[in-house]
């Protein structure tokens, strides 16, 4: 089957066609709305961050290697490399609870426990310790009995949301899962970004070091019938990533991606 561009109009049986017959690390391009954030309470409450975004992507890739290369990545990191881009960044978190709930800057601590936990994550992920609670509304989406690298498929019972604007799972809609290269919004979100959350000083510090790892690339796109998206594979892909401005050295996946595929 040759690389090909694929719409919301056709079956997400054609969609996990063109996924199965692309190569392991295969270059990908996908064209969606972001799912985007409810905030707010009642007459005030709006989606956030809902950009129409192209996005490029290797697909297909082993996680466990991904995992594997992200801790030896995390072992290599130098805390006091990482203590001096928080102080240049400005990065601040929060800690306490209630009213006692203060915002501060990070520091050594923060980093030193965010590399602890991190660090136990991956352990615990390569020892088959570490499970999903949503595991079991999931499977390996399969095209003719062979399953394919990097995607799943929602299995689970139907569910009602708690808002009406809330998106809910569907049946047989693919979750796509790829590391990210490269993103351009082609149109903005109309109520604009999603507020900066107030997370944990822990919680920052972990951000901070995934920037440093491959893991920190990965993201996940549901891609079901109905919804509005482009996928292309393969040289397509390519092709419409640079009419669209996006520009993608070789170099650089084989850099990122090399090890994982």
């Amino acid at each position: 089957m040759k690389p090909q561009a694929i719409n919301a109009a056709e079956t997400n049986f054609a969609i996990a066609e063109a996924l199965a017959s692309s190569r392991r690390g295969t270059f990908t391009g996908l064209i969606v709305r972001k799912k985007g954030s409810l905030r707010g309470r009642g007459a005030d409450r709006k989606l956030y961050g809902d950009d129409v975004v192209h996005v490029v992507l290797v697909t297909g890739f082993d996680y466990p290697s991904l995992v594997q290369r992200s801790l030896a990545a995390l072992n290599d990191l130098d805390i006091h490399v990482l203590v001096r881009e928080a102080e240049q960044q400005g990065l601040k978190g929060w800690e306490g609870k209630g009213k006692d709930r203060i915002e501060r800057a990070i520091h050594s601590d923060d980093i030193f426990r965010a590399l602890v936990q991190q660090r136990d994550s991956f352990h615990r992920t390569l020892e088959g310790f570490s499970t999903s609670s949503t595991d079991h509304v999931f499977e390996t989406l399969r095209v003719d009995d062979r399953p394919v690298r990097g995607s799943r498929v929602y299995v689970g019972a139907p569910r009602q949301p708690k808002h009406p604007e809330e998106e809910t799972p569907e049946f047989g809609a693919i979750y796509l899962q790829g590391l990210k290269i490269a993103e351009r919004v082609l149109w903005s979100a109309p109520n604009g970004p999603v507020p900066p959350p107030k997370s944990g000083t822990v919680k920052v510090a972990k951000n901070l070091i995934l920037a440093h790892l491959p893991i920190g690339r990965y993201v996940q796109y549901v891609l079901k019938h109905g919804d509005d998206f482009i996928l292309r594979v393969g040289g397509s892909a390519h092709l419409a990533a640079s009419e669209d401005g996006i520009a993608v050295r070789e170099s650089t996946i084989e850099d990122i991606f090399g090890h994982v595929a």
